[in-house]
């Protein structure tokens, strides 16, 4: 193997290490609902691989939660296109779709990554996120705890649980949540909310 043969095969090493990071860091941003930082990772992922359909999952579900549904559609089935049977993919098209209010299709794509992956991560915090928009709040927190468990920093699942206690009544547990949720994520304009509630509560 020729010295130059061995620095082209370091370079494509270090290229895709940096990129699975800034994948990984994407990733983590989504969750932490930091959405403009979670788009500028997960973009420079798919420019760089235009076949890695979890980049453009998480991708679609940063965008969306800019709310610029159309890009987030576009990127959601280019995701669909490249991995039709991924959990991840079909978990972060509920998702999406939950966010249009398309609940029946969004409840389908949700329940089938669970049964891809029973330990989906993403369906798991999903069909939390559909149960409390459908203000069905046992299931809802059922599903977000489990959630949490599985992502102790998933600020989203903390989030959308105080909304379900809140709908249980359980001023305890929604506090607990919100505050968590406000320790993850202060900046986002969901804080301003929470901590509206959190005073009307004290």
């Amino acid at each position: 193997m020729t010295s130059a043969i061995r620095s082209l095969l370091a370079l494509l090493v270090v290229a895709g290490a940096v990129s699975a990071a800034s994948l990984d860091e994407g990733v983590e941003r989504y969750f932490a609902m930091d959405y403009v930082a979670a788009e500028r990772h997960l973009q420079a992922v798919s420019d760089a691989e235009p076949e890695n359909a979890r980049a453009f999952a998480y991708l679609g579900l940063a965008l969306a939660g800019r709310n610029q549904p159309s890009e987030a559609q576009t990127a959601i089935d280019r995701a669909c296109g490249l991995a039709p049977e991924s959990d991840e993919v079909l978990a972060a098209r509920g998702i999406v779709r939950v966010l249009r209010r398309q609940y029946d299709p969004a409840a389908s794509d949700l329940n089938k990554a669970r049964e891809i992956r029973s330990d989906s991560e993403l369906a798991v915090f999903g069909l939390g996120m559909l149960h409390t928009e459908r203000k069905q709040h046992q299931q809802a927190v059922d599903a977000l705890e489990k959630a949490i468990e599985m992502n102790p920093e998933n600020a989203l699942a903390y989030y959308y649980a105080g909304i379900a206690y809140n709908g249980l009544r359980r001023s305890d547990k929604m506090v607990e949540k919100f505050q968590t949720f406000l320790r993850l994520a202060p900046r986002t304009p969901e804080a301003q909310k929470v901590q509206s509630l959190l005073r009307a509560v004290r």
